[in-house]
């Protein structure tokens, strides 16, 4: 998806593919506009490469809460993915832009009106804002003790009724 993205949108767009495999370069022939890189070497330098990007891209068709969307948002990068698992949920109020499950054409669309109308989503310091606050320690801790007493209650619920 990412590659058939980089053909339509041209020389629109400057593509950069983290982590790609040089055994798939066949795939890249006659595009000029895909850099590859090799995988990250460090969490600060994978932090620096998607501040670097004006849109990050996650073309999974199969997701559960993708690490990797929650990342280049923290760092301000707004993302263009498809509906799968809880990509829908993660993207909402403005983050980023989810679209049908392997739908090519919309997928390039979103990527195209992220970066021609920044405006679609919000601005980088909201974004990294909302996510730190969204998924901070103390916020993931509060909701698995919720889940935790939750099922506590239940079972002694259950118990009493024996």
């Amino acid at each position: 998806y990412i590659v058939q993205m980089a053909r339509e949108l041209g020389d629109e767009v400057k593509v950069i593919l983290i982590g790609w495999d040089s055994s798939c370069n066949d795939m890249l022939l006659g595009i000029g506009n895909v850099i590859t890189l090799p995988a990250a070497s460090s969490a600060e330098m994978l932090a620096e490469y998607y501040s670097l990007a004006d849109v990050f891209v996650l073309p999974s068709l199969a997701e559960n809460y993708a690490t990797t969307t929650l990342e280049a948002m923290a760092c301000g990068t707004p993302v263009v993915g498809f509906a799968a698992g809880g990509t829908a949920e993660q993207l909402e109020n403005g983050r980023g832009i989810a679209v049908p499950l392997g739908n090519q054409e919309l997928f390039t669309a979103a990527v195209k009106r992220v970066l021609q109308e920044p405006q679609t989503v919000i601005s980088a310091n909201q974004l990294a804002e909302s996510i730190r606050k969204e998924n901070s320690i103390r916020k993931m801790t509060d909701q698995y003790i919720d889940i935790y007493q939750k099922l506590l209650g239940e079972k002694h619920t259950e118990r009493e009724r024996v």
